[in-house]
């Protein structure tokens, strides 16, 4: 005779050892995906996203700067990674018109922070004596190559010179 079923009994056999282990691995996948992948992408998209960065960075107003050369200095924050720090630069400008020459203070021997003698209208690298022109080219050893020129532009809408940092 067939067996009734008692109704307070659960009906069908109860789930193998081998299916609880297997809907445990499922779960614990998944759990440990949905974990892993918000936490790598807060690692990896911030060293991803600056990587090769260019920007353009005001350095003043643009009427500030005439056809003589003027030191200036600008700053701004550099974000690498998760690093952020404050950059300072110095840079010597002219102007002619509506274009702009920006040239770097920094020796293009060992990178010492060379000085503008506007009086001599010459640079001078104090670390080794070297020194350069007015168009930045090296005249006394031992820098054998220019100062650099940085791209620059007037932005129209604010008046600002900016420079192109990267």
């Amino acid at each position: 005779m067939p067996r009734e079923e008692d109704p307070k009994e659960p009906s069908g056999s109860p789930p193998s050892r081998r299916q609880l282990l297997l809907a445990g691995g499922v779960v614990s996948g998944l759990a440990a995906a949905a974990t892993s992948v918000p936490l790598i992408s807060t690692f990896v998209a911030p060293v991803l996203s600056s990587a090769g960065d260019e920007s353009w960075i005001p350095v003043g107003p643009g009427d500030a700067f005439g056809p003589d050369r003027k030191e200036h200095t600008y700053s701004f924050v550099r974000k690498e990674g998760f690093h952020e720090s404050l950059q300072v630069r110095r840079v010597v400008v002219s102007r002619n018109g509506d274009e702009f020459d920006v040239l770097s203070t920094k020796c293009s021997h060992l990178g010492c922070g060379v000085v503008w003698k506007a009086d001599e209208k010459k640079f001078f690298c104090p670390c080794h004596g070297g020194e350069f022109d007015s168009e930045g080219n090296p005249t006394v050893p031992p820098p054998d190559k220019p100062l650099k020129r940085l791209d620059a532009r007037l932005n129209a809408s604010t008046g600002q010179l900016e420079v192109l940092e990267s």
